[in-house]
């Protein structure tokens, strides 16, 4: 259980690997470590001069060289489905915490990394495995699913590698493998440009977007701390996070102030990622006024600028405080250490106890090595104890002068950035989600949609489906004569060959089969699952008949009954056939009719759309009475007159569309019936 205790990280974390091309790499060991190192230091000049603007908001870029298969390479990829150990590379681990887009700044820093340096072929994998093709899913060939992706995914020169199946290797690869045939064939296995294009789009703008991500603010802030924002910038990405994330031995510290009094404070620009200053200033603090924090009204322009001095300097506070409690002796109360919880959290969903239970003598005996390994490396798991280590270290050695200096510094003070991004409408959210998982090539609604409603929605129910959702003939495999020539054409290639050009993504014969064996399932039989049986034909049919609704035709004459009767006397006939058995009480029909009389007192008629129909193209009724009938007969005709039927299509669409908006942009019905079904609403305010 000793390797659970290493391999517990949190899921905020991305790994690249930096292999060299095998027709490249030394063959010596020696060479081999000598041109590792050299290599690792000429990148990791290029990564700080491409970086230098950049604010990390957890880890760094870094790099470290793994020479020759040993028991840490063996280990390094716990899914290495052939247990081979990796070739020399160089290797690391980022955590990015809040901030996605770290992890997307060092993709192409890894992608420029490919360019400059041809000899180099990258993988890189996050707590989601190959997350490029997550980002490229809708591009992905049809063999490709999460279970046969592992370890395929390459960058080389700039472009994304996928490694097709192939008769030998149907799911799993090692990376020594498709290391080679990258090497081997260096065109054939480039990704299409669906893929290439969506990851390019994804990391477009570096290196101008690094400025578009910063945020300038002005920050009422203790000389110290000015101190060493001004020196070192990169610091107020942890002080920010520290205080973000404190507990309540950090909550004490930040009573105290030892390292940081409010004594003397001036007004300073701080820089600092939006992700970042989003974070800060939405962290409700109460400053404590028996540190010496004495703060202005709300309502003063001021307060926010010293609001936002009492955060960072309060997280400077913990950074330094962390770094003394990390010299102190291990024996530490940790019933109040969340770091300590989400490690122990972690080890349970590894399975670490043994489903032993809690207080007993062997979960104990785990609990108190675990603890011991957890004090042992606490530097890991603290925020950032080497940096405070660091900020105690340069605060030894500031000078009165310096800080005096700095205090004489009132230049003025550049601008604060615009806040407006913090607030997003529900317009602009809507875009967003448009651009980022909206349906390509998307058109607003015609005015005529209504009209055509049904027709859509009936469309859609018209593709083949299960309870694994609808399948649609450009997503799957058919059987028809159309792919006839492509079967041919894969059948011809050589298992063991890689093919160039654009073929390259074509799927074997295996591959065919097993895709078309995944998708080919009989719609026919009922499918049952823990206990619950689901018919999909008699669901379809149920929600046809729904769509399917129409008004009966006005060929009403004196002779003819109503709907109502009809059914009633539909009814009736099941209940003299016996498959309606209720003879005790009154028969269906009389319910309608009365149903009728109620509700023909009431105002639900008019509520309906109805039809539009011009004094030219109405329907003339012609009623033929007998010479017998009375005057009383006239009412019963009257209405029959002034008939206008309703637009089923037209009330349809308007239910289903003020549902929509009273969704509001959540989830809801009606977008879960509109947009599988292809059709894109534009979010309009509700109607009054």
């Amino acid at each position: 259980m000793a390797n659970v205790l290493e391999t517990v990280r949190d899921d905020d974390f991305v790994e690249y690997y930096l292999f060299i091309r095998t027709d490249i790499v030394p063959k010596g060991c020696e060479e081999c470590v000598n041109y590792l190192n050299n290599l690792n230091d000429k990148i990791l000049e290029w990564v700080e001069q491409s970086s230098k603007q950049y604010i990390w908001h957890k880890d760094r870029f870094n790099l470290i060289p793994r020479y020759c298969p040993n028991d840490e390479l063996w280990r390094s990829l716990s899914n290495n489905s052939k247990n081979v150990p990796l070739p020399p590379h160089l290797y690391g681990v980022t955590h990015y915490g809040d901030n996605i887009e770290d992890e997307w700044f060092i993709v192409y820093l890894l992608r420029e990394l490919s360019k400059k340096f041809n000899e180099l072929i990258i993988r890189v994998i996050d707590s989601d495995g190959e997350f490029l093709l997550i980002e490229a899913a809708e591009y992905l060939p049809k063999w490709a699913s999460p279970e046969n992706c592992d370890q395929r995914v390459y960058i080389s020169n700039g472009d994304v590698h996928i490694i097709p199946l192939s008769n030998e290797n149907k799911k799993s690869i090692a990376v020594i493998q498709a290391l080679e045939q990258i090497s081997r064939y260096p065109t054939a296995t480039i990704a299409n440009s669906e893929v290439n294009s969506s990851i390019s789009s994804r990391i477009h703008g570096y290196p101008e977007k690094i400025k578009e991500n910063l945020h300038k603010c002005h920050a009422y802030l203790p000389l110290s701390v000015a101190y060493l924002l001004k020196y070192q910038p990169s610091l107020i990405a942890p002080a920010v996070l520290s205080f973000c994330h404190r507990d309540p031995l950090d909550i004490r510290a930040c009573r105290m102030m030892k390292h940081f009094p409010p004594k003397d404070r001036i007004t300073r620009s701080v820089i600092m990622t939006k992700c970042l200053y989003a974070m800060l200033v939405h962290q409700k603090f109460i400053p404590e006024r028996k540190a010496g924090w004495n703060l202005v009204e709300s309502t003063d322009s001021q307060y926010k600028a010293q609001l936002l001095g009492v955060k960072i300097a309060c997280g400077f506070e913990i950074l330094a405080s962390q770094a003394k409690s990390a010299v102190k002796d291990t024996s530490v109360d940790l019933t109040y250490d969340k770091r300590w919880h989400q490690y122990k959290s972690a080890l349970i969903e590894k399975g670490y106890f043994k489903n032993l239970y809690e207080g007993s003598n062997g979960y104990k005996v785990l609990e108190d090595q675990a603890k011991d390994y957890y004090l042992t490396n606490i530097e890991e798991y603290l925020s950032s104890p080497s940096i405070g280590q660091r900020i105690n270290t340069i605060l030894n050695r500031i000078t009165d002068d310096e800080l005096s200096i700095l205090k004489q510094d009132i230049a003025d003070l550049e601008p604060e950035d615009d806040e407006k991004w913090l607030n997003v409408s529900a317009c602009e959210l809507d875009q967003i989600l448009e651009q980022k998982f909206g349906i390509k090539n998307s058109q607003q609604v015609p005015s005529s949609f209504a009209s055509s409603f049904s027709d859509t929605i009936k469309r859609f129910l018209n593709q083949t489906s299960d309870v694994n959702g609808a399948e649609f003939s450009n997503n799957h495999l058919s059987d028809d004569s159309s792919n006839s020539e492509e079967n041919e054409k894969i059948s011809n290639i050589s298992p063991n060959m890689l093919t160039c050009g654009p073929d390259v993504m074509c799927p074997t014969n295996d591959d065919k089969f097993s895709v078309s064996s995944r998708y080919k399932k009989k719609k026919t039989k009922t499918i049952s699952k823990n206990n619950v049986n689901f018919e999909p034909e008699k669901y379809e049919a149920a929600l046809r008949n729904i769509l399917d609704f129409k008004v009966p035709e006005d060929n009403w004459n004196e002779s003819d009954s109503s709907d109502m009767d009809s059914y009633g006397s539909d009814c009736d006939d099941l209940i003299s056939n016996g498959k309606l058995e209720n003879h005790s009480g009154p028969s269906i029909s009389n319910y309608m009719d009365q149903m009728d009389r109620e509700l023909a007192s009431t105002s639900l008629g008019s509520s309906f759309i109805k039809k539009s129909t011009s004094s030219s193209t109405k329907l003339k009724k012609n009623v033929r009475i007998a010479p017998t009938a009375t005057c009383e007969d006239d009412s019963d005709y009257s209405d029959v007159e002034h008939f206008e039927p309703v637009d089923i299509d037209v009330n349809a669409f308007q239910n289903i569309l003020q549902s929509y908006h009273e969704q509001l942009g959540l989830p809801g019905p009606a977008g879960n019936l509109l947009g599988p079904a292809g059709l894109n609403i534009v979010q309009n305010p509700p109607p009054k």
